[in-house]
């Protein structure tokens, strides 16, 4: 495996370079947990500035709404790796998350994606390999849900990440522990060396073989607020991010005395649009 690892690097050192583009990931681990807060403000001009923000930004968002008040919540959808194509999936959760609830149910195009729109959110996609979890595409994201923030004034803030969106979400519950209140962690990657592992041995794809320089959300544990409410699931049948790297989050988020809670349901790896998982989250706004 070692000698494979050199050779890809020795005929591939474009790839190689790309997968660890924004190579000083390690600056993670001296990131402020508190370094993003939500914004508090009600002046008019306020929330015209953030709707002006929210327009400019470079990644896509669209928003749905249903007869929204005044301090709605605000619900984020994420989506995970796309290696190939359009994505659209977490547009279908936001527009159904949306019709079943009052509220604020946004899909948010993650650097580098197109949708099937033809639009695509600035930034660069990376391989889809774990290489694209970086601090530089994290802080992209925060950016756009404090915009969000900033228009709507939200009562609270939920996020729902899918697969490499959930590994997102999940990094950054520890680095901006203000930013969300509910997390919803799907088929989630928490451990990505030991992912990038098993996706080698499934795939025999050679973007797999070695290890990044990425910090997991497996090492970000004991940043995550225990005011903040995680929801972690995944498919029992999932060949792709397997139970065991979840149940192992869920462990060590519970001995640390966080406030978490886990669902193994029925399915692959595809269970974003799983009912149990919309419920769930119609649960958290309606209660």
């Amino acid at each position: 495996m070692a000698i494979l690892h050199d050779i890809l690097q020795a005929i591939c050192p474009f790839i190689w370079q790309g997968l660890n583009w924004n190579n000083n990931d390690n600056n993670d681990k001296n990131a402020n947990s508190n370094r993003c807060h939500k914004q508090q403000s009600n002046s008019k001009g306020d929330k015209q500035h953030s709707l002006a923000s929210i327009k400019q930004r470079p990644l896509i968002v669209d928003i749905h709404e249903n007869r929204v008040q005044a301090n709605p919540y605000l619900v984020i959808a994420i989506h995970g790796d796309v290696p190939f194509g359009p994505v659209s999936y977490h547009n279908t959760f936001a527009k159904q998350l949306s019709e079943a609830t009052e509220n604020v149910v946004v899909g948010l195009l993650r650097p580098g994606y197109k949708d099937d729109k033809g639009r695509r959110s600035v930034g660069r996609k990376g391989w889809s390999v774990g290489d694209n979890y970086d601090f530089k595409r994290i802080e992209s994201i925060v950016h756009t849900i404090q915009a969000l923030q900033q228009q709507y004034q939200p009562i609270k803030t939920i996020v729902a990440g899918h697969s490499g969106g959930a590994a997102i979400t999940a990094k950054m519950l520890a680095y901006y522990s203000n930013l969300m209140d509910v997390a919803f962690i799907v088929s989630c990657p928490t451990d990505i060396n030991v992912w990038r592992s098993d996706m080698l041995k499934l795939s025999f794809n050679p973007l797999f073989i070695g290890k990044l320089n990425r910090v997991s959300p497996m090492d970000l544990t004991d940043k995550v607020s225990t005011n903040t409410h995680v929801h972690v699931f995944c498919g029992v049948n999932d060949p792709i991010t397997l139970p065991y790297l979840s149940e192992r989050y869920v462990a060590k988020l519970t001995h640390g005395g966080k406030n978490v809670r886990y669902d193994a349901i029925e399915g692959d790896h595809n269970i974003f649009l799983h009912p149990f998982i919309l419920r769930s989250v119609v649960k958290q706004i309606t209660n």
